[in-house]
């Protein structure tokens, strides 16, 4: 069995070599779609040289970078790992290079564990059954690299807004071969594992890298969960028995009305977002024809409005909603729930934020028009190379009325549920909290925030979301080596730039790893950890009245 093995890894390393030598790219190929990069990079992004110091300092990484391209052949694989560390310089998580997975006999190898990110450290949540008195254990290292080292260097590979986006790349990744390879390249498919289990004690792990078959023939364990919540990505339900406290859990920003969005505003990658949609949360294919693909999508709005009338007739006191491991979509469709939620609050709140976008020939066609198109459509008159700043002295006040009835309209199209309640919510209960973690990202970010600057209570880990970064995905593809990835088009200011928030939101509760020990690493430790939070508040408000 040991000789087999042995075999096994021999054979997979060799393979992986006749792969890469076959990907080899010509460096005039190279140098074609770098210059393609950087010109796109330069036309789209808001501003690529203050992180690299200017300018100046920008142009000469590119001119060393191009350098090294005339004189090598590099694999596709390799060549995406320049691009990569070349834009990780500017720590923007939406300026990125995307990378196909390099694969054993055309299937993907998968390590058998998986790690959750409590803020400081990362924990084992899975693994396979012989090991199940590993669970809740800390990463100490991998083949003797601390995981700081390791942290650093993913975010080399992905550009990370703040600390915890460094551990969040890897802890996402590195069950993957394909990005080990990238992150240690004398990797083999076997790798040793250090942890510190739950007790102190320091404890080492042997795990290889397994074919997908191999996965799903591993007999894995997990930490517990709560039963009685479904798995669904979008859900409300009461967690106890009273009907005092209703959870929401929005797993993604789109929905419906996402797409309604897209199909008006004639987004040209519509279809790709769908079958990406289908494929992960409907968990089918896609219908052919657009409308009725988008007739069978979930309408976020009207479920929050749905939730929001139980709630009113059972007079509940407490709303969470869970955002972790929402990776974001469109930021507009949550907007009505606010309105919803806080009335003629939400509307009267200065949010403090601003977005400043580059018009550029990239951006325009993602929105699926010409710019003449575009600047009729929003009666603008902008070139290329111009930001949509607000002239703020123009700005004129107008009553909450007006501004009622302006946001309604906007929104009408999205939901019958965006309705007018004359400036009263649909329901507002006595607590709002809202729950993070470090995958908590761009809309979903956006949702937090604003749900944060109306009084709501953040719980949980930080998010890779920065409050004060670069925002948008506008896609490009690399003509030669067909390498795509996306270009942040939009500045975001959320916080003054010396907020302990502005590059890190940190919750206002924050739950760190021996919160989950103390709740046994449960799934939803989370959830448990606010519905005591809550026992407490209402503790405190009971004493204080007394």
């Amino acid at each position: 069995m040991i000789k087999q093995k042995l075999l096994f890894i021999i054979m997979a390393i060799a393979v992986c070599g006749v792969v890469r030598a076959q990907e080899t790219i010509h460096r005039d190929s190279l140098v074609s779609d770098f210059n393609y990069f950087i010109d796109a990079l330069e036309n789209t992004h808001p501003d690529p040289y203050s992180a690299f110091g200017g300018r100046v300092f920008f142009q000469k990484q590119a001119f060393e970078l191009k350098n090294k391209l005339k004189n090598n052949d590099y694999t596709k694989e390799e060549f995406s790992s320049m691009l990569s560390a070349f834009v990780s310089n500017m720590k923007d998580g939406h300026t990125n290079i995307h990378t196909g997975a390099k694969k054993m006999d055309g299937k993907e190898m998968i390590l058998p564990i998986t790690l959750y990110n409590s803020g400081d450290e990362l924990f084992i949540t899975s693994l396979p059954q012989d090991h199940k008195d590993l669970l809740g254990s800390r990463l100490v290292s991998i083949n003797n690299i601390p995981t700081k080292d390791l942290f650093e260097k993913a975010g080399e590979l992905n550009p990370s807004e703040n600390a915890i986006g460094k551990s969040c790349h890897f802890r996402k990744r590195f069950v993957k071969f394909d990005y080990m390879q990238r992150l240690m390249p004398d990797v083999e498919i076997q790798i040793n594992l250090e942890f510190k289990k739950p007790n102190g004690d320091i404890q080492e792990l042997s795990l290889s890298y397994l074919t997908p078959e191999e996965y799903e023939n591993t007999q894995l364990t997990e930490v517990e969960t709560l039963s009685k919540l479904p798995e669904d990505y979008l859900f409300y339900q009461f967690l106890d028995e009273k009907k005092e406290t209703m959870l929401f859990h929005f797993g993604s920003v789109m929905s419906k009305e996402s797409f309604t969005i897209m199909k008006e505003g004639n987004y040209s990658n519509m279809e790709q977002y769908m079958d990406y949609y289908y494929e992960k949360f409907m968990k089918q294919k896609r219908p052919e024809n657009v409308d009725e693909a988008i007739a069978k999508i979930p309408a976020m709005i009207e479920l929050f409005h749905n939730m929001l009338v139980e709630m009113k007739e059972n007079q509940s006191k407490n709303l969470i909603i869970d955002l972790r491991d929402n990776s974001g979509g469109f930021t507009a469709i949550t907007l009505p729930t606010l309105y919803q939620l806080y009335g003629d609050k939400y509307l009267e709140t200065d949010m403090e934020t601003k977005f400043i976008r580059m018009i550029s020939p990239l951006y325009i066609k993602k929105r699926g028009m010409s710019l003449e198109a575009y600047n009729e459509k929003f009666e603008t008159n902008y070139t290329f190379g111009d930001y949509n700043f607000k002239d703020e002295t123009a700005d004129k006040e107008i009553s909450v009325k007006e501004k009622r009835d302006e946001f309604i309209e906007r929104r009408s199209m999205l939901s019958p549920r965006v309705k007018d309640f004359n400036g009263k919510p649909t329901y507002q209960p006595k607590e709002v909290i809202v729950i993070t973690n470090d995958l908590t990202y761009s809309a979903a970010f956006h949702y937090a925030f604003y749900l944060w600057k109306l009084g709501a209570t953040l719980v949980g880990v930080p998010c890779v979301q920065a409050p004060n970064t670069f925002m948008e995905t506008t896609a490009f593809t690399l003509p030669k080596t067909k390498l795509n990835g996306s270009i942040s088009n939009s500045l975001q200011l959320f916080l003054p730039p010396n907020d302990r928030r502005a590059k890190t939101f940190y919750p206002d509760y924050i739950i760190n790893w021996e919160d989950y020990k103390k709740y046994n690493f449960n799934k939803q430790t989370e959830i448990l950890y606010t519905l005591d939070l809550l026992k407490e508040k209402r503790k405190q408000t009971l004493t204080a009245v007394d």
